[in-house]
């Protein structure tokens, strides 16, 4: 492998090898009706996803000897208070935050798809169902709109501990914490300070959506850890060079992608990371052998989102326009300046950190970037106020 991979003509390889890629879907595409498309995708996404999972499991063991000398960093006072922090964002979000259903019908059929991928392996909402003698049977599923990354995450509690939707809560409990080690790793890896982290983490902990929307069955939760998770992938990558590293980056990105409809900007943010930090990535063999395993993953979400295309998503007229601009920018803009939903003090002091503090330019450029791509992109939608029933999530 190694010869194959330092010959001189292994750059022509990997372009036959993502021409053919890109061609299975553009043969899809061509020769496959909506209908056909989405029935392929009920059982291709659910095996997908797993495979993808899998990897990542194989991934983290590769990575084991970093996750030693973590610890073996963290076995402190420092590791000590991080902990708490984490027992606490944990305890917070599936003690003090009421417990519901904030979002009507999504969360149940979140949970319904993943009840029917643990049992059917097939990703779908059930039209027609029955129970027998108690045990269920979907005997009419329909695709879902949405992509099926959280239902995917919800069926693995589903398949090991059995259906009850209580542990879709607890997932998100877990998320919600593992994102607060999330936020205190990306700063200790743009600061290389501990304060400064946990002073992120603890940030992270006190916004009060993100408490809020923790403790329900909704994806919002699963795309911003994910996408946190994302990002700090490729920051140790771009810090490292490590091959498992990248490994890992490549797995992370497509998984992270299928949360939400717009967890596909992740892919513009990957590249800008790349390119602002270390554009030199992209003359590399390496980053183009290891993103062919991302683009494999990637094939059937663009069928989705073929597939998915003229859905009414519930607007009578456009569902993306500029129309929408004014009204959301001032209702989404104030949310974080009249210190009624979001901690004004935060704003105050995020904005201060971008715009006015010395040095980590390119840091400040990309989390800027994250920002504006993710809270830009619902200024356009025709539900993206965050005054707009419970579409406030979004902010999460």
């Amino acid at each position: 492998l190694q010869r194959i991979y330092h010959h001189r003509f292994y750059p022509l390889v990997l372009v036959f090898a993502y021409l053919c890629l890109l061609g299975i879907d553009v043969i899809l595409l061509d020769y496959l009706s909506k209908g056909d498309i989405t029935n392929l995708l009920k059982k291709w996404v659910p095996w997908g996803l797993k495979i993808n999972f899998f990897l990542l499991l194989v991934s983290l063991v590769l990575c084991y000897r970093d996750f030693r000398n973590l610890i073996g960093r963290f076995l402190n006072k420092k590791g000590l208070l991080l902990g708490i922090l984490f027992i606490f964002a944990f305890l917070m979000t599936a003690l003090v935050v009421p417990r519901t259903h904030r979002i009507y019908y999504d969360e149940d059929i979140y949970a319904n798809v993943g009840q029917n991928i643990a049992l059917t392996t097939q990703t779908g909402y059930c039209n027609y169902g029955t129970f027998e003698y108690g045990e269920y049977y979907p005997h009419w599923i329909t695709y879902n709109k949405e992509p099926s990354g959280w239902p995917f995450l919800i069926s693995l509690m589903f398949q090991v501990f059995g259906v009850n939707e209580l542990y879709a809560f607890l997932l998100n409990n877990l998320f919600f914490a593992a994102g607060v080690l999330t936020a205190f790793f990306i700063t200790l890896q743009v600061t290389g300070r501990y304060v400064a982290a946990f002073l992120s983490a603890l940030a992270f902990t006190l916004i009060p959506h993100n408490l809020i929307w923790s403790n329900t069955a909704a994806a919002e939760p699963s795309s911003a850890l994910f996408a946190g998770l994302t990002f700090l992938s490729l920051m140790v990558f771009l810090k490292t060079g490590e091959d498992r590293h990248l490994f890992l980056a490549s797995l992370i990105l497509p998984f992270a992608c299928q949360m939400r409809p717009e967890s596909l900007f992740l892919v513009p943010l990957a590249a800008g990371v790349l390119l602002v930090v270390s554009p030199r990535t992209f003359a590399h063999r390496k980053l183009w052998t290891f993103t062919l395993l991302t683009t494999l993953f990637f094939l059937p979400h663009i069928l989705h989102f073929h597939a998915v295309s003229g859905h009414s998503w519930g607007a009578e007229g456009s569902k993306f326009s500029l129309a929408f601009l004014g009204h959301n920018l001032s209702t989404n803009g104030l949310y974080y300046l009249n210190d009624r939903q979001f901690p004004v003090v935060l704003t105050v002091l995020a904005a201060s950190g971008l715009f006015c503090s010395r040095g980590l330019v390119k840091w400040r450029i990309l989390l800027l970037m994250w920002f504006l791509l993710f809270w830009g992109i619902f200024l356009f939608f025709y539900a993206g106020s965050y005054q707009y029933g419970a579409d406030v999530r979004f902010a999460v």
